[in-house]
């Protein structure tokens, strides 16, 4: 019936002070902030694309689905830009610019 000298996760059994206690912990922090900064990115996830399941997952495939239904088109805009112009007016400044530029190949 010996008494253990350490615990399960590796830190010191038994009676301790503070100041043994916080040099141990500094020690065992050390060691595994060593042991990730080796350990392959494939294994430890660093960089990796962040996974969103269940609820939150729905919530945001449905943000993204509202996002693109709102999104106008571009040929729309496009159409817009034209009526909001005025459409005689821009077929008028097109004219000219096209009477212009035959005029100067002259």
């Amino acid at each position: 019936s010996g008494k253990m000298s350490k615990t399960l996760d590796g830190k010191r059994a038994g009676l301790q002070n503070a100041g043994d206690l916080k040099a141990e912990l500094e020690q065992i922090r050390a060691m595994e902030r060593k042991k990730f900064d080796k350990m392959d990115t494939d294994v430890s996830g660093r960089y990796a694309e962040t996974k969103v399941r269940g609820r939150l997952a729905e919530a945001e495939a449905k943000a993204k689905a509202d996002k693109e239904k709102k999104e106008v088109p571009e040929e729309i805009k496009q159409k817009f830009q034209t009526w909001n112009r005025g459409v005689k007016q821009v077929q008028s400044s097109i004219a000219r610019l096209e009477d212009n530029l035959y005029e100067m190949s002259k």
